[in-house]
């Protein structure tokens, strides 16, 4: 039976699917190495949600349910829960990685969650994207789904942090979160890879794993991508206000994705309203972890 149980729960734009397909390519050498990823697909995320929330899990998924619908299928759920108790029973670490599980799943769920891990100890890990960076980095997402610069300069997108981290955090103790800064100037060469390795005790692993292609990573947005789509938001904006979200970019994001050009410049004002907004979950991390997790020195924060 595992000893131990590892959720890499995101959170969101901090490399999550890049590290999943990197898992995932190296299933072998992590095995060898003493950590089996489980066997649930490259990214967990939505197959535990579909385990964990149960009946509640179609609204869990939104939007995406018509692309997840196998998911929730009575032997998809059932096949994904035996391989899951299987290799928690084969190995003594086991890895389980997506970012759905922050923020799909509710702390109701964490009891079906617990269960579905037995005894194993959990420890749940997590890198927190600095509240600027990270409403910069969500803008594009949200581009990319019919929202104008406008609307999203005049209210950033803001990361929720304890929303995402509380349920873990009553569910298996404050002390079970890993905390870490996605901040590539403190990483090892820069690369999350090489970061995770070292937050999985597997440093001396990461210059052995193979790289994907990296078509497998959120791509950031060139200017003219995201103007593109800014033009398109404000185009069907007129005819009635969020219908441009009601029908998200197919074709415009397509094309859009694949203009080139450096990423477009965030108003410094846009930047401090989203460190604003997110003062109040900010304050909650530092009475969590006793720390500044974005500016004090080190790169893990044990809660």
């Amino acid at each position: 039976m595992a000893r131990e149980a590892i959720l890499h729960v995101g959170l969101h734009k901090t490399g999550s699917t890049w590290l999943q397909h990197v898992f995932d390519r190296n299933r072998p050498a992590l095995l060898a190495a003493g950590l089996a990823y489980a066997p649930l697909g490259a990214c967990h995320g939505w197959p535990m949600v579909a385990l964990a929330a149960g009946e509640a899990a179609p609204a869990r998924m939104g939007r995406v349910i018509r692309r997840r619908a196998r998911e929730l299928r009575a032997d998809a759920r059932a096949g994904r829960a035996r391989a899951l108790a299987e290799c928690l029973d084969a190995h003594d670490r086991v890895l389980i990685s997506g970012e759905q599980m922050s923020d799909a799943l509710e702390a109701e769920d964490m009891p079906a969650l617990r269960r579905l891990l037995g005894g194993a100890k959990v420890v749940v890990l997590a890198w927190l994207r600095e509240p600027g960076s990270w409403s910069r980095a969500m803008a594009d997402q949200r581009l990319r789904g019919g929202a104008s610069l406008a609307d999203l300069r005049a209210r950033p997108p803001q990361p929720r942090y304890r929303r995402a981290l509380e349920k873990f955090a009553d569910a298996f103790g404050a002390e079970a979160l890993h905390l870490r800064p996605f901040d590539r100037a403190a990483m090892p060469g820069g690369d999350i890879v090489a970061d995770a390795c070292a937050a999985l005790g597997l440093a001396e692993l990461a210059p052995r794993l193979i790289r994907p292609s990296a078509a497998r990573a959120n791509r950031a947005l060139g200017a003219p991508g995201a103007r593109l789509l800014d033009l398109r938001a404000r185009a069907l904006g007129r005819l009635a206000p969020g219908f441009a979200a009601r029908r998200p970019p197919g074709p415009t994001r397509w094309l859009a994705d694949r203009l080139p050009g450096a990423p477009l410049e965030w108003p410094p004002e846009a930047l401090a309203r989203a460190r604003r907004r997110a003062e109040p979950d900010l304050a909650w991390l530092r009475d969590l972890t006793g720390r500044d997790i974005f500016n004090d020195p080190g790169k893990e924060t044990a809660a």
